[in-house]
Formats: structure tokens, C-alpha cells, sequence
């Protein structure tokens, strides 16, 4: 089996002029744990770790104050073991070299158990492993060049990312917040460098001099507490060391391992729901017309369009925008509303003398025509998944223009969705939210009209927004939890049977948009986002003071931390960032009982929370079985403290269709269903 080279005893004190080893440390180099000051370390993070005693690889378990691990299970013969990595709760760990093997580790028993042979590895050392919430990232190396590569985690396939490059030559590790935008870190032991690696472009950018010898290296990981890079790297020892990740410099030793260092995987000081701390930030856009409707599938994928059929789309979470409509001529007319699926398939709406919508499913290189209105005005496009979906638009012939789909948007009906305009009312742009079988759409009529099934003529209920005589903005989280903005602020908590006023955000005039999820909140008034994290109960600056009208915001949960765009007059374009800040404590709210909650959202696509809470301290098991009974995940296995704790399950390998997750712990079993649509 191909092994590295073996590099001379020499080069652990001297300078190097030869490629280092990326295997095992001498098998009897044993210290003694030397331990820095507690202060060093993000007290209370618990840490999943593996280290050598060649030829076996013992897992264990420790609080990073610690740095002495407590054995779980017999060690584990692996022929050339990689690091560790986290991903839904469930560790695993993988040989460098061929066959690249994937183990899942169970945290109770230390038992491994072989998941898959991964293919297409790129190169011949499998050196690192990341997951960043929404996608499983690899990287690999020949001493001479590296690349990284996705994993696809039901086959095992590999997806080269770019190509192979020597600006980082010998990659030992990959780390990551849990960002889906944010740039992966690479350690490199033939120059002893720092790099970040472009997750799109597989792109390695230089970030400076580690200023240490790593000799041998392994293995490193993001604390979620406070997002430090932990790194076990080998230079006179097996050593624990923080990256700074603004320099490229390894910081001072915080403790040495007993044996070789070769995995480490940090959990959090608790299970319970992350904490995030959100930013907005422009983009360039590329176009300088008027942008007026904007749709976020995820932190990578989102679509927007306005004036003069302008239609852009990233797929690199807005580092670069892309023409959607590069075939002019199909679509005429301003573009008032856009809805996504992917960065495929898009559906949007014009109105220059009829009504049209139009649809791609081939990332907008071309469009089709499938439907149009005379005198009509489509307002808002909401799919609830990629066959069944909704449009509204202004009143014709004194009945609410109200179409539904069941095909992914290829034809459109009316038929017993009857609903009779009122006066003179009619609706506003992206003023629609659909949530099941609930739909609520704004009007410039004093009211919000609400229905609860499906738009079915007689189950519509138009509910008054006294203050808001126009509702340029509706959003739920819920189907109880929504918030509407005009000229005020109003929130329900019933569905939107009835309003109430929310806080004040500060500057004046209108409100033109409104989105969220939970208790976090973002709307736009004039040039300004202002944003909640209590539910519209105050407002405050978000951090963008802009010069030009923003018109429409779109926020999407994606992962750990919600993502979003906003946009506006002359090509505005701005981005919602969340970064994981700490995981909120919930051992001072203890239940009195063992509990499974419903999942949210339900039906949902691809991820969706579920939230467990436990009497007292114990060992957790949630599990996801098809319709037969035959489990398809394992979204989490190991101990947790007594209190709430929610957990994300992506679902993006598995098809559309009913699942059941169940939860054990001790004697305590429960079970519930869930509903997949992709």
C-alpha cells in the first residue's frame, strides 16, 4: 500500500528542503500531557478525539479544558487513519489512503462501522474532511499538489472541485465554520503555510506562515462556541494549537497528547440551539437596473430579477452573479416577482400589457411562456414544492386572480379558487406566503386575505390591518407566526386571524418588504434594513445604511444560521451573513419529561428542526426509517445533558416521500412522521 515518504529525523528540528510525512508520528514518541492555563480554551466544549498507538487508534472523549481524552471502546485497527468529522450529530473517520473506507463511529461504544468505499478521490492521500451544514467537503493530496472535492454521503462519490494545485502543496487538514458561504482553511506541511481554499472554484489562497514546523499533522476543528480553528499538529510533539486564521500563525501549545494526535471533533459545550450572529454586506450585482423581486433557495443559491427583464442568479452565495436571462427576447416586460427551486428551476412574472409567468428548468438559458392574463397583473409565485404551487394577482373582472399549479408551474387553473374583489382592491408585488394549506396574500385594501385550505372558494377571510392600509409585505414562520409591514408594523400569532401592532423600526415612510424565521426578523424601509430577534418585538439598524430604495427580501433556513438576500433600485444587491457564535445552554430550563416535537417545517425540503427535551443526563438515539421500517439516517447518537436540544436533519440524499424519526434515550422511545417534498 502506497505510504509517504518518510522524512529524516533531522528535519523535526531543522528547516525543511524535503517534503514532510503526512503519516504516523514514531510510534514511541509518547509525552506526558502538558496543559496550558483553562483560559486558553473555550471551557465546556466537548470534543470527540482519536489518537495512535501504531498499528491501532484509540477514540475517546474529552472537554477541551481537559486535554485528557477518556477512552471509549477497544482501539480500532485502521490502515492509515484520517482525521475525525462531524456531520448531523454523527462522527466518522476515513483511511488516507486506497481504499479510501468512511467508518461512522458509534460515541457510546467507540464500535466503527464501514459506511462506504469512497470513489473518485482525486488524489492519492486522503487528508481532510469537512462539513459545513449543508455540504460534506474532502481534500487530498500528492505532496506535490492538492484539491478538494465534495462527498457525495449516500454513494461515496467524489466530485473534484477545480483542479489540482501546487500553491498548496501537501495539505494535511480541512476546517470550516458551519457556513455554507464561508471559505474552507487548509495546513500545508511542505512549506509550512496556512491557505484558504475556495469551496466553488477550488481556488487556494495564501494566508500566511503557520511559524511552526508540523512534521506530522493530522487533524483540526472549529470550536461553535467562539469559532476558533483547534489544529493537532506534530512539531516536537503532538501538540493542540489554535489557528489564527487572519495571519495563518499557529498559536502557543495548549496541550500535548499521550500518543499521536489524528482526529479531533469539536461538539459544542451543549446540544441545544445555535446561536448566530448576522451581518449584511453588498454585492455587485452587474446590473445597474431596477431590482424588485428576489428568491433564496439556500446560502449558495438564490435568484433576482426586475426592470427590463433583468434576471441574475448566484450559485456561489452572490461572490459572482451570472446573466439567468442570457437569450433576450422571450421574456418582455419588468419582472415583479420570482420564485426558485434550484439553480435550475425558476419560475417569475411580468406585466407589460397581459400577464405572463414563465418558467426554466435549465438555469435560465431558456425560458417558456406558461401562462399569460389579459388585463391581468400576477403579483406573487409560491411553490410549496417542485409540483404544487400558487399565483395571485390584482382582480379582473371583479374576482381575485387566483391560480394553482400541480405540474411545477407547466399549466395553471382557477377553477374553485373563487374570490370577489372588493371595491377597488388589488395586491402588491411579493406580498404572498404559502405554508401548507395556508395561504395569505397583502392587498392595498386595509386587510390581509388569509385561506386555510388551499384557496378553495368559500375559505378565504379577508382580516383587517388597521393602520396598514396598504400590506406591501406578508411572512410566516408558521402556520400561526407572521408578520405584515406598510406604513406599521403587525404581527399574529393565530394564523393571521387577527393583528397586532408590533415595535417601530426608525426611519420613515413605508415598509416595502418583510422576512424571517423563529424570533429573527429583517424588513426594509427606504434605503435601511432593520432587523428583530424577538419577533417584531423591537427593531433595531441592521448594520446597512444604504443610498438606494431596497424593495424585496427573501430569507431561507439553509443550515445552522439563516441566510438572505435584499434588493433594490440601481442593481442593489445585498446579502444576509450568519455566523455560528455559541450554542445556547439549556441546563437551567430542565423538563420534568422526556418529550419528541413535531418537526419544522413539515413538509419541509431539504432540512427541517427537530427538537427532543430529556429529564435528566443520558444517552441519545434519533434515527429515520422509510415507510417499510427500514432506517435511512442516523441524524444523532451520543450523550446529552439534561434540557431542550434541537438538532438539523438534511434530508438531501433521500427521496421525496413519508419518513418516521425516532427518538431513544434510556426507556424512553417515541416516534413521529414527517413529509419530504422535493
Amino acid at each position: 500500500m502506497l505510504l509517504f515518504a518518510v522524512i529524516l529525523l533531522t528535519a523535526l528540528t531543522n528547516a525543511q528542503d524535503a517534503p514532510h510525512s503526512v503519516g504516523l508520528a514514531p510510534a514511541d514518541n509518547v509525552t506526558q500531557p502538558q496543559i496550558s492555563s483553562p483560559n486558553d480554551f473555550a471551557v465546556g466544549t466537548r470534543a470527540f478525539t482519536q489518537l495512535s498507538t501504531s498499528p491501532t487508534f484509540q477514540f475517546g472523549k474529552l472537554f477541551m479544558e481537559s486535554c485528557t481524552p477518556t477512552n471509549i471502546g477497544a482501539a480500532f485497527t485502521i490502515t492509515f487513519p484520517g482525521g475525525l468529522v462531524e456531520r448531523n450529530g454523527v462522527i466518522y473517520t476515513w483511511n488516507q489512503s486506497s481504499p479510501f473506507q468512511l467508518w461512522s463511529i458509534d460515541t457510546v461504544t467507540g464500535t466503527h462501522t464501514l459506511v462506504f468505499n469512497m470513489t473518485g478521490v482525486p488524489m492519492a492521500n486522503y487528508t481532510g474532511m469537512c462539513w459545513d451544514g449543508t455540504t460534506m467537503y474532502g481534500i487530498s493530496t500528492s505532496i506535490t499538489q492538492s484539491q478538494i472535492h465534495t462527498v457525495n454521503m449516500t454513494t461515496g462519490a467524489c466530485t473534484p472541485i477545480g483542479t489540482a494545485s501546487s500553491t498548496c502543496a501537501g495539505a494535511i487538514s480541512l476546517m470550516g465554520v458551519r457556513n455554507a458561504a464561508a471559505s474552507l482553511f487548509v495546513l500545508d506541511i511542505v512549506a509550512d503555510n496556512s491557505y484558504k481554499v475556495n469551496k466553488t472554484t477550488g481556488v487556494f489562497t495564501l494566508v500566511g506562515s503557520l511559524t511552526q514546523l508540523i512534521n506530522f499533522g493530522q487533524d483540526g476543528g472549529v470550536d461553535p462556541n467562539d469559532n476558533k480553528f483547534y489544529c493537532m499538529a506534530y512539531t516536537t510533539a503532538a501538540q493542540l494549537r489554535v489557528l489564527d486564521t487572519t495571519t495563518g500563525a499557529l498559536g502557543p501549545i495548549l496541550c500535548s497528547y499521550t500518543a499521536q494526535a489524528t482526529g479531533i471533533a469539536l461538539m459544542g459545550a451543549q446540544s441545544g440551539p445555535v446561536t448566530c450572529n448576522y451581518t449584511w454586506a453588498s454585492q455587485t450585482s452587474g446590473v445597474t437596473n431596477l431590482l424588485q423581486a428576489v428568491w433564496t433557495v439556500n446560502s449558495s443559491i438564490t435568484w433576482i430579477a426586475g426592470a427590463a427583464a433583468t434576471v441574475r442568479r448566484t450559485t456561489d452565495g452572490g461572490a459572482t452573479w451570472i446573466n439567468a436571462n442570457p437569450n433576450p427576447g422571450v421574456i418582455t416586460g419588468d419582472i415583479y416577482n420570482i420564485w426558485a427551486l434550484d439553480a435550475n428551476t425558476a419560475l417569475l412574472t411580468t406585466s407589460p400589457a397581459a400577464t405572463f409567468i414563465y418558467r426554466t428548468t435549465n438555469g435560465g438559458t431558456n425560458w417558456t411562456q406558461v401562462f399569460t392574463q389579459t388585463g391581468g397583473f400576477i403579483d406573487a409565485i409560491v411553490m410549496v414544492n417542485a409540483n404544487t404551487g400558487y399565483a395571485y394577482g390584482d382582480p379582473v373582472s371583479a374576482r381575485w386572480s387566483l391560480w394553482k399549479t400541480v405540474n411545477g408551474g407547466a399549466t395553471w387553473d382557477s377553477a374553485g379558487m373563487y374570490l370577489p374583489q372588493v371595491g377597488s382592491e388589488a395586491g402588491w408585488n411579493n406580498a404572498m406566503c404559502v405554508i401548507g394549506n395556508n395561504i395569505w396574500f397583502g392587498t392595498n385594501n386595509t386587510k390581509v386575505y388569509r385561506s386555510t385550505n388551499s384557496g378553495a372558494t368559500g375559505s378565504w377571510t379577508g382580516v383587517a390591518t388597521t393602520g396598514n392600509l396598504n400590506t406591501y409585505g406578508v411572512w410566516f414562520t408558521s402556520p400561526t407566526n407572521g408578520i405584515c409591514v406598510g406604513a406599521i408594523v403587525q404581527k399574529t400569532t393565530d394564523g393571521g386571524a387577527t393583528w397586532v401592532n408590533g415595535g417601530a423600526p426608525g426611519g420613515s415612510g413605508n415598509m416595502t418588504s418583510i422576512g424571517g424565521n423563529g424570533n429573527y426578523w429583517w424588513l426594509t424601509r427606504g434605503n435601511n434594513i432593520y432587523g428583530s430577534s424577538d419577533f417584531g418585538t423591537t427593531w433595531t439598524a441592521s448594520g446597512y445604511t444604504g443610498t438606494t430604495a431596497l424593495w424585496a427580501t427573501n430569507i431561507a433556513t439553509t443550515s445552522l444560521c439563516l441566510a438572505g438576500w435584499s434588493v433594490g433600485a440601481t442593481g442593489t444587491v445585498i446579502k444576509l451573513n450568519g455566523v455560528p457564535v455559541g450554542i445556547n445552554d439549556p441546563i437551567n430550563n430542565i423538563p420534568s419529561n422526556y418529550s419528541l416535537e413535531q418537526n419544522y417545517p413539515n413538509p419541509f425540503n431539504p432540512s427541517t428542526s427537530i427538537t427532543f427535551s430529556m429529564p435528566k443526563a443520558g444517552n441519545v438515539e434519533l434515527k429515520v426509517y422509510d415507510m417499510i421500517g427500514r432506517e435511512v439516517a442516523l441524524i444523532t447518537a451520543g450523550s446529552y445533558f439534561a434540557g431542550t436540544h434541537t438538532v438539523l436533519f438534511d434530508a438531501s440524499s433521500l427521496a421525496s416521500g413519508v419518513y418516521f424519526y425516532k427518538l431513544t434515550s434510556g426507556d424512553f422511545t417515541d416516534s413521529k412522521k414527517m413529509v419530504l417534498i422535493k
